[in-house]
């Protein structure tokens, strides 16, 4: 007896779960969409920062030598 009432409470859980998905996934998903272009752009600039200080030793060096 107990577990069909687990099972009646988790599909009670499961259809308030798809309620709540169906309303919120449109604009959770285009939270991590956000996320993610936030976090090439960091990373591109990260990548762009580095290679341009690379840039810069190395010709210090050339010039040094």
């Amino acid at each position: 007896r107990q577990k069909g009432k687990q099972k009646r409470k988790a599909k009670l859980d499961f259809d308030k779960d798809k309620e709540c998905q169906t309303e919120d996934s449109e604009p959770y998903n285009l939270n991590i969409k956000k996320g993610i272009r936030i976090r090439l752009l960091d990373l591109l600039y990260h990548i762009f920062s580095s290679i341009t200080i690379y840039r810069f030793k190395i010709n210090c060096i050339i010039r040094n030598n």
